[in-house]
């Protein structure tokens, strides 16, 4: 009985049965968007509009972390990218053909604008300011107004304030493209150069005005521009 109980006893050693362990799964290799990133960068580099330039930013962002990451969304966000950037450029093709008799505005700006600039002139230097503001010539409004003055009128106060905000957010936005441009080029000192101008010219927007609105936002891309340069 004994050596019969000892006959049906399992050994404590037996080694453990692998038959039924599956592998984990490998990792999903990233997928080539040479093809939208290079569609997004020409759209960047011709838009003046500082609305589509944030979109396409953002949807060229999107794009990149969509190459490698989760498979299981990976192409429903890289199908959205492409309707987006689809109607991005659309838009930027999308022309408005003039009336038959309506001179088209293209044709003569000249003389329009001349006719504008001698109202501003006439109407004293603040209008000339807004004019400026309202077009979008920021450095040119700013240098109009000089530094400020104490007791300064607070509508004009109000209106450099305006004009900076405007500057500080053109010159983020056209640093953002910038950079774009500079991490496409291939490793070298060119390369290096395009950053560094980057990092410069994001530090003088804070460095001229501090309290200006999009000063946040310039900190963030500074901190993504250092990432950059601290890559090895």
């Amino acid at each position: 009985m004994l050596l019969l109980a000892a006959c049906t006893v399992m050994p404590y050693h037996r080694p453990p049965d692998t038959s039924l362990l599956v592998a984990p799964p490998a990792a999903a290799p990233a997928v080539d968007v040479s093809g939208l990133l290079g569609r997004l960068d020409a759209l960047l580099a011709a838009t003046s509009s500082v609305d589509v330039r944030d979109r396409l930013v953002e949807l060229r962002e999107l794009v990149l972390g969509a190459a490698s990451g989760d498979p299981a969304l990976r192409a429903r966000v890289l199908q959205y990218a492409e309707r987006a950037l689809a109607i991005e450029e659309r838009s930027s093709e999308q022309t408005i053909p003039a009336p038959e008799g309506v001179i088209d505005p293209v044709e003569a700006p000249v003389v329009e604008e001349e006719l504008v600039d001698e109202a501003v002139r006439s109407a004293g230097p603040m209008a000339a300011v807004e004019a400026a503001a309202a077009a979008g010539r920021w450095e040119e409004a700013l240098s109009a107004l000089g530094s400020p003055m104490a007791g300064e009128d607070a509508s004009v106060a109000a209106l450099r304030k305006r004009c900076a905000d405007g500057w500080a957010k053109a010159e983020r936005e056209a640093a953002a493209a910038d950079f774009i441009r500079a991490v496409q080029l291939p490793a070298g000192p060119a390369r290096v150069a395009a950053v560094a101008a980057v990092k410069e010219r994001l530090e003088a927007v804070n460095r001229r005005f501090p309290d200006n609105a999009v000063a946040d936002e310039v900190r963030r891309h500074l901190a993504t521009v250092a990432a950059e340069q601290a890559k090895p």
